[in-house]
């Protein structure tokens, strides 16, 4: 996800199971790190490149491959440095104050996107009240 405000509206949790998950973008996210990177004032932002380099070396080793090796290949490989990234990202998120002004800091932009990236579930009561609720509805109009 590359920030566009429509992108939210497609994935309102009111919207039930039509709903959008979130995933961010890597290149976007690569971006704000690369340019920390250069400037020198982030380890953070150098340790992550390090990290998305590996990813980039997987997508360069499945191009042109079918489909199910490529997913193969990425769940082998890039799963295992896509959740070092995550637990590198948290405990850095968890050094830096609330209060702290981290504007331009990827990471505090990423905090609200990469915690979207996985699916959260609703507890199964809730659930189940959701699809009562359709079902019931559904049956209103069938007797009408």
């Amino acid at each position: 996800m590359d920030g566009y405000a429509a992108y939210n509206k497609l994935a309102r949790s009111d919207r039930g199971d039509d709903g959008i998950t979130l995933a961010g973008c890597w290149s976007h996210s690569r971006r704000k790190f690369y340019e920390l990177h250069v400037a020198g004032s982030s380890e953070v932002a150098t340790a992550t490149l390090e990290r998305m380099a590996k990813l980039w070396q997987v997508e360069k080793t499945v191009r042109g491959q079918s489909p199910d090796a490529r997913v193969a290949a990425r769940q082998q490989a890039s799963a295992a440095v896509v959740a070092d990234l995550f637990d590198l990202w948290q405990q850095t998120l968890r050094r830096i104050s609330g209060k702290s002004n981290c504007r331009g800091d990827p990471l505090c932009c990423l905090a609200p996107c990469h915690l979207r990236t996985l699916p959260a579930r609703r507890p199964h009561r809730a659930r189940l009240q959701h699809r009562r609720a359709r079902h019931q509805t559904a049956d209103n109009y069938k007797k009408e």
